[in-house]
């Protein structure tokens, strides 16, 4: 499963379509020419209406449930900071994004929010707070774009992960390789 409030179902099958990696596992043909997404994958694109977040909170439970029997054991999210720029009438991001986790993690399904940081904050220049994040979430992953290099690289450092030990430090990695 995955909840974009950013792309569509479109955008994400353009961009599987182009990443070998992800056309392998989510892609298959579709009649009449083109790709779908396999079966076991579904898109939920949250428009961004006037909706509460009590209906929003209520769609993404529903969104939830097992489809032909299979039970939903994973839902990823994208895109969270700041959801009241495009749903007006979120209130109380804060409590809502942790009442969510429990509330998915009640049902057996593991959220994986994905957050697209503003640039410039891995040095600090944009006032984000990854302090929500860590008390909410089991793993926090920080990716940047380090831009000052030569050659700009993305790195990931690990902030928080419930699993065992890890080093804060930033590592290179290199998304166009499988």
């Amino acid at each position: 499963l995955f909840v974009s409030t950013k792309e569509d179902n479109d955008a994400l099958l353009r961009i599987a379509e182009r990443e070998p990696a992800l056309s392998r596992d989510l892609l298959l043909p579709a009649d009449g020419g083109g790709f779908r997404f396999v079966d076991d994958f579904r898109v939920l694109y949250l428009h961004p209406e006037f909706i509460s977040a009590g209906k929003f909170t209520w769609d993404l439970l529903r969104f939830a449930e097992p489809e032909n029997g299979r039970p939903v054991m994973r839902m990823a999210f994208d895109n969270i900071y700041r959801l009241g720029d495009r749903f007006p009438l979120l209130q109380g991001q804060d409590f809502m994004i942790p009442a969510l986790v429990d509330m998915l993690r009640y049902r057996g399904v593991t959220p994986l929010f994905v957050e697209l940081v503003p640039p410039g904050s891995a040095k600090g220049r944009v006032p984000f707070d990854p302090a929500r994040w860590m008390v909410t979430f089991d793993h926090v992953l920080h990716v940047h774009l380090d831009e000052e290099e030569r050659t700009p690289r993305t790195y990931v450092r690990v902030l928080k992960s419930s699993t065992g030990k890890f080093a804060r430090r930033a590592f290179p990695v290199d998304f166009d390789r499988e």
